[in-house]
């Protein structure tokens, strides 16, 4: 379904659409975090009145390898760039390497993505039985493959028993395989920074669980680009709810979400709505997202002493 409602609209890469289920789209040390695995399908769209509609598909596996002792993950992206008729595909990897520091970690990483980007291909098709002498080519030139990208991107992360805190920085490789003039140039530089304080219950000493709160902010910054989120995310057993304020600075666009989630066994379900305000063009605009993600708790079992619970579990 996600497939299909992603060949709609106009697609960015890492063009201030920032994900709010998945934070393995967000800092790539995420991967197998606590040890779990994890599979999560994405669709993040917003509507901009100079923009138009604009969204980000992807599908991700991570998880924990006991023989390299880190996280390894797996990326898929589709995408459509409807203004200048460009298709995308891309695939990545990540590995990230938790490093023990007191009762917390540092978790370096590493993620490698490859795209291609090609003309649309309807319309490619189409412009095969178009009379050139009556009607142009449509855009962004007559060649069915335009370019491909390499970006890489590295991340650091510090998880404690009270705060995450990390950063990632991107750079993106465009190879052109035709020489024309219409080629699409994006954002090559980016980083991003990310922050999260865990809130848990705590009464007479003893240790209980039955909500997790978390404040958030984030802020990604290039070259022309400056936007952030902050808000409240908080977890029951079986809910998710949470609300975000969303500044883009530089397309001088201002709105609020929220996000409200279910939890069925190992399943995960959120939706996230939200609205804002153009100054520039004086009107509306709306975002959203549906993920549905697959989170498979690690399982440890301590011989000499079998109810210890992993490490870092709270």
């Amino acid at each position: 379904m996600f497939i299909l409602i992603s060949c709609i609209g106009k697609s960015q890469i890492e063009q201030g659409l920032l994900p709010y289920s998945n934070k393995l789209l967000l800092n790539p040390s995420f991967a197998g975090m606590e040890k779990n695995n994890s599979v999560w399908s994405n669709l993040l769209y917003s509507a901009e009145p100079d923009n138009g509609l604009k969204h980000l598909y992807s599908v991700t596996y991570d998880m924990w390898s006991e023989t390299l002792k880190g996280g390894v993950a797996f990326y898929f992206y589709q995408g459509l760039e409807a203004g200048v008729n460009t298709n995308h595909t891309g695939t990545g990897f990540t590995f990230s390497k938790p490093i023990l520091f007191g009762n917390s970690e540092i978790i370096p990483s590493f993620n490698l993505n490859y795209y291609i980007f090609t003309k649309q291909w309807f319309v490619y098709v189409v412009d095969g039985f178009v009379d050139k002498t009556i009607d142009s080519y449509n855009l962004p030139g007559i060649s069915l493959m335009r370019y491909n990208m390499l970006n890489p991107r590295v991340g650091l992360l510090l998880n404690s028993p009270h705060l995450f805190l990390g950063t990632s920085v991107s750079y993106s490789y465009q190879h052109n395989m035709v020489e024309e003039t219409t080629l699409e140039q994006g954002n090559p530089f980016h980083i991003l920074v990310h922050a999260a304080k865990k809130i848990n219950g705590n009464e007479n000493g003893l240790l209980f669980r039955p909500f997790k709160a978390s404040p958030e902010a984030v802020v990604v910054y290039s070259d022309n680009l400056l936007i952030s989120r902050v808000g409240i995310r908080m977890e029951q057993v079986d809910r998710l709810l949470g609300f975000y304020l969303l500044n883009n600075f530089t397309g001088k666009h201002h709105g609020i979400s929220g996000i409200y989630g279910w939890k069925l066994e190992n399943f995960r379900i959120a939706l996230t709505l939200g609205g804002g305000y153009s100054i520039p063009a004086n009107q509306t605009m709306f975002f959203g997202e549906v993920s549905l993600g697959l989170v498979i708790p690690y399982k440890i079992f301590n011989e000499e002493n079998p109810w210890a619970p992993p490490v870092l579990s709270f």
